[in-house]
C-alpha cells in the first residue's frame, strides 16, 4: 500500500546496470538541438528516456546521412 495513494511515485533513470536480453536495439528519432556532436535520441517507446548521442560514436555512413560532422 503506497503513503501518498493519490501520487504517482516518479524517478529518474541514472545509470544501467545490465544489459536487457530481450532489447538489442532503440528505434526513435535523432534530433540536433542543439550545435555540437550531441544528439538526442526520442525513443518510439515512450517508456525509454530520452538520450544523448554522441555523434562521433555514431557509424561513419550515418554521421554523413545526418550531415553531422
Amino acid at each position: 500500500m503506497l503513503k501518498f495513494p493519490g501520487m504517482r511515485p516518479t524517478a529518474e533513470v541514472v545509470g544501467i546496470l545490465n544489459k536487457s536480453v530481450r532489447r538489442q536495439q532503440i528505434v526513435g528519432i535523432l534530433k540536433q538541438e542543439h550545435a555540437g556532436d550531441v544528439l538526442t535520441l526520442i525513443a518510439s517507446d515512450p517508456r525509454m528516456p530520452h538520450m544523448m548521442v554522441n555523434a562521433a560514436s555514431m557509424p561513419f555512413e550515418l554521421r554523413q546521412q545526418l550531415q553531422v560532422h
